[in-house]
């Protein structure tokens, strides 16, 4: 077999040391040295430690010797590329492992068939399998899975995957150790006959074995070879009987049947027994020449891969996806922590602005007054807007501004406001808009001043029917306001319930009192001139009929609750605190002038509130209740003097504590619409001078009247035709500090102190998160690597290339990856609506009334998309860190994990 001789490996003082710890160390391979050609069946031979397996992995490229040469091809292994050793093990080398080393993802027929894959030898590959796994016998196991072989099936597999692709040198480790003898007979006769015209290196301790396929032996002992032998040409151990009747029975094997029969028949005429040497010489091999080969590069075909990734996928995606979903909930934490200390007050009122689908925007000037205070935090007051104010919140826009003023009648002078029904639930502001037992507004957003024209488009006035009451004309010349039915159905159902009933054509005329809570007959009064049609109650249906409901039954509570927190409801509310329905309007260009002439000492003003100051400097609280109250005139006192009543020099005394109230300040404050707690339109400042017995209220000079009565006209500002450029202006507005007519302006203040205030622990908690994160991935990435490192091992043995095993790997990571995007993206939008929700309820707790619903979290594109950024950052680094060290571990120590 080997009298021409090419050889195709070459080993030249070849050492292997194995490091057991810093002072210690095995030896696995000693000075070895021999060459092996380009056929037949090579037996290493040895005891367990011998140095075997160390032997062989490093002629198959698994691992790498301490020192000394390994030629294969005529090509030192020094020299070998990382993409030469992957080549040779995918193309040239076939691998038998002791323990399989099978892929338990994919089928029998899938683990033969990655041979061929790996070097997108493809051609004819049905018809090459099905040869191939009829030779190792395994016909009908085509589809099984490899967890139901048995360990003969298994290794028959291993056989069938490292042959199919043809490879010159076999490398098998031990192949039958495992086996019965059948199944081992089976195995070495198929890896015999391949050996006919390739290399076969088999690792084996049975000496039997060898005597029987082996065509060379290489023994070792403690690393070291003791015996190289080659077989005897035209040796065969079988019984022979010469031509003396000298009988030599086989080396170390029984007689078959045959062979006894001929003893059996020949044993009279047998002179002497004995038996067949070995078979085996000491090797003195000639080398005739050496094997040079030239070798093109190979590909994993991409159709295959593609599929081994899916294999590997979803092999994991159960675990995956609980992971990734797990994942998704800490990057969820992370946006809502970074979207709330990213709080920004001017992108909440846009975001709400437009939630509630406004239709008009009122702004006004506000300043911070230095003089004022209200815990510790400087109050604001309204000041009047004038043309460059608007100009400044204006901007590039080309939106409308409609001056309005702070001055309108009421529908209701009874106390049946919606606070009574559910004293925590909405704020005063709302309050102040609808009644509890009707839909109404109680007051309007002030007066609008505009022309015919406006009022004509505005609703549709070109036909007469939509002026259901008066004319535009009764309101030129005058104080008489132009009302919407809305507004109207709200005085007639006030006065109603005081079972007076009323057309719109009896209130044409009528005179109101202006800008009033609590009381009839106070301030200036104006009339009706005009009622207009808008159709609201086909709009606000449900409204209405819940409405309805509610006063033909005994109220429930909790149902009636739950009404009022639902989103019809806040719609309602919100288009009447921000649209046009509740607006009073003017269409007379002196309506100001006019006011004020009105406005003489016969006339009565209303404070919205006081504010005391207990020691001549400014106490940090007011009188959060709105304490009307009639102001009589009193022209013996200076500018700078008030008197109060009995009643309101005891509520002080017990309010405050104090017995000392004379000659302390107290503040008349004016604020937007009355509202409680309302943002401060204006104040007087005043000396409390003493104690009136007879009089209702307070008493002040007329020049004070007329100051306070001037509050109630001051101007603002209405724009109209919300459309695109409102960010704009409300981000103007904001940034300028001027104050929007929002219904939930005081809870974006609560909302933006408190993320300042816990900005630094909110900043700590999302590092924490962020930190949390990446060991996550990390741990997971490791993890999801270190559990395949098996299969890893194997892949890189059978020729790989490490550029196709990172992108199985880091596909299946990215499907993580995806996955926890994916589901971050589908629970963001409830997560932040729980949020608001949450928080929301925690503030209602915290202040100790309910606050309506806003959207607070609000979902930036930019904050998911640097979020998303550094979880792609993370992802790589954490896949490719454990992937890079597989790299420098070499084969076989993830596949073998032993040192022979």
């Amino acid at each position: 077999m080997f009298n021409k001789i090419f050889i195709v490996i070459e080993v030249k003082n070849l050492n292997k040391i194995y490091s057991i710890n810093k002072k210690r160390n095995s030896r696995g391979l000693v000075d070895v040295s021999f060459v092996l050609p380009s056929s037949g069946f090579v037996f290493i031979l040895g005891k367990s430690g011998s140095g075997k397996s160390t032997l062989i992995n490093c002629l198959g490229l698994l691992d790498k010797p301490t020192s000394g040469d390994i030629l294969i091809d005529n090509k030192n292994y020094k020299e070998f590329t990382l993409k030469d050793e992957e080549y040779y093990r995918a193309k040239v080398f076939g691998f038998v492992f002791q323990d399989y080393q099978l892929l338990e993802e994919l089928s029998v027929k899938d683990n033969i068939k990655l041979g061929l894959s790996l070097i997108s030898d493809l051609e004819n590959c049905e018809q090459r399998i099905k040869e191939i796994i009829n030779k190792v016998d395994l016909v009908g196991f085509e589809d099984r899975s490899v967890k139901e072989l048995s360990g003969g099936e298994k290794q028959r597999v291993a056989i069938a995957r490292a042959l199919i692709k043809n490879p010159r040198i076999v490398f098998a480790d031990e192949p039958t150790g495992n086996l019965d003898e059948k199944t081992s007979e089976i195995i070495l006769n198929i890896l015999k006959e391949y050996s006919k015209d390739h290399l076969v290196i088999m690792v084996s301790h049975d000496l039997l074995l060898s005597y029987k396929f082996a065509d060379r032996r290489i023994t070792l002992k403690e690393g070291l070879i003791i015996n190289d032998e080659i077989r005897k040409e035209n040796y065969e151990n079988k019984l022979v009987i010469d031509e003396n009747n000298n009988c030599f029975l086989p080396f170390f094997r029984n007689l078959n049947e045959n062979e006894n029969k001929e003893i059996n028949n020949n044993i009279k005429n047998i002179k002497s027994i004995s038996n067949l040497d070995s078979g085996f010489l000491k090797n003195k091999l000639e080398i005739n020449d050496t094997f040079s080969l030239k070798y093109e590069r190979v590909e994993f075909n991409k159709k295959e891969k593609n599929k081994l990734t899916f294999k590997f996928i979803k092999n994991g995606l159960i675990s995956s996806s609980i992971l990734s979903f797990l994942s998704s909930l800490i990057v969820i934490l992370i946006l809502l922590i970074q979207t709330f200390i990213s709080f920004n007050i001017n992108d909440v009122v846009v975001k709400n602005f437009k939630r509630s689908g406004s239709e008009v925007a009122l702004f006004s000037k506000s300043i911070e007054d230095d003089e004022l205070t209200f815990n510790n935090i400087k109050l604001k007051t309204l000041k009047e807007m004038d043309e460059s104010d608007k100009a400044l919140i204006k901007g590039d826009s080309n939106n409308e501004f409609i001056d309005v003023v702070n001055y309108s009648i009421i529908t209701n002078y009874s106390s049946g406001c919606i606070n009574y029904w559910d004293r925590g639930y909405f704020s005063t502001t709302i309050n102040t808009i609808l009644h509890g037992n009707n839909p109404y507004p109680i007051i309007s957003n002030g007066t609008a001043l505009v022309t015919d024209t406006y009022l004509i488009d505005k609703f549709n006035l070109d036909d007469k029917n939509n002026i259901l009451a008066g004319s535009l004309a009764n309101c030129q010349n005058s104080t008489s306001l132009i009302i919407t039915d809305l507004y109207a159905d709200g005085i007639i159902e006030a006065y109603a319930n005081n079972h007076v009933n009323l057309t719109y054509e009896q209130l044409i005329g009528k005179l109101y009192p202006l800008t009033t809570y609590g009381q009839k007959s106070l301030s200036c009064s104006c009339s009706i001139g005009c009622i207009v049609k808008t159709n609201y109650k086909e709009k606000y249906k449900e409204i209405f009929l819940n409405y309805e409901n509610f006063k033909n039954k005994v109220i429930n509570r909790v149902e009636y609750n739950e009404f009022l927190k639902s989103e019809t409801f806040n719609k309602y509310s919100s288009d009447l605190y921000s649209g046009t329905y509740s607006m009073c309007y003017s269409n007379n260009p002196k309506f100001i002038e006019c006011v004020k002439e009105l406005n003489d000492e016969r006339n009565y003003s209303s404070p919205s509130g006081l504010f005391y100051n207990t020691s001549l400097s400014l106490a940090d609280s007011y009188l959060n209740e709105s304490y009307a109250s009639l102001i009589s005139i009193n022209n013996t006192l200076t500018d700078d003097e008030v008197i109060i009543n009995q009643d309101i020099y005891n509520f002080l005394r017990e309010k405050y504590n104090d017995d000392e109230i004379i000659s302390k300040e107290l503040y008349i404050m004016k604020t937007q619409n009355n509202q409680r707690n309302g943002e401060m339109k204006g104040y007087i400042k005043l000396t409390i001078k003493g104690i009136s017995s007879t009089s209702k209220g307070m008493a002040i000079n007329s020049h004070n009247i007329k100051r306070l009565n001037a509050l109630h006209i001051m101007k603002y500002a209405l724009i109209t035709d919300v459309d695109s450029n409102i960010s704009s202006i409300i981000k103007n507005a904001y940034n300028n500090d001027y104050f929007i007519f929002d219904r939930n302006s005081t809870n974006y203040d609560v909302v933006d102190r408190t993320t300042k205030a816990f900005s630094n622990l909110f900043t700590f908690i999302e590092v924490l998160a962020f930190a949390f994160l990446i060991a996550f991935y990390i741990m997971f990435n490791i993890r999801s690597i270190s559990s395949s490192k098996h299969q890893i091992g194997i892949l890189k043995a059978l020729g790989m290339k490490f550029k196709d095993l990172c992108s199985i790997f880091i596909y299946k990571n990215l499907i993580f990856t995806v996955i926890s995007i994916v589901s971050t993206l589908l629970l963001a939008f409830p997560s932040f609506k729980i949020a608001d929700v949450l928080l929301i309820e925690s503030y209602s707790l915290f202040i100790r009334k309910s606050m309506p619903y806003l959207e607070i979290f609000i979902i930036k594109p930019t904050i998911f998309l640097l979020v998303f950024a550094i979880i792609l950052i993370i992802f790589i680094v954490s896949t490719l860190i454990p992937l890079l060290i597989l790299k420098k571990i070499t084969p076989s120590k993830i596949v073998n994990n032993k040192n022979e």
